[in-house]
């Protein structure tokens, strides 16, 4: 039963690095592309993943550069990541 338990955690820390790789390859495909809103996108995933982690200094920046993208596609998210940042103390609403 360990083994399987074991097995188990060392298939979710593979799964979870794949799907950072993922998302790290998109992240570049998208800057390459020049789709601010992909980005967006992207970049909040990457602070959820950053929270979950403990991370907050990630999760910020990741957070200001979702912002960013987002104010300049004008995409209505912007509001909920300039509160998200608040949270954190990086942003005045």
């Amino acid at each position: 039963m360990f083994f399987t338990i074991g097995l188990q955690t060392s298939c979710a820390m593979v799964a979870d690095k794949i799907d950072r790789v993922r998302l790290e390859k998109a992240l570049i495909d998208a800057h390459t592309k020049g789709d601010g809103t992909i980005l967006a996108e992207l970049y909040e995933r990457a602070a959820d993943i950053s929270e979950a982690d403990g991370d907050t200094e990630a999760a910020s920046f990741f957070l200001t550069q979702a912002l960013v993208f987002a104010l300049q596609e004008g995409l209505d998210n912007s509001k909920v990541l300039r509160a998200r940042l608040h949270t954190y103390g990086r942003e005045d609403l």
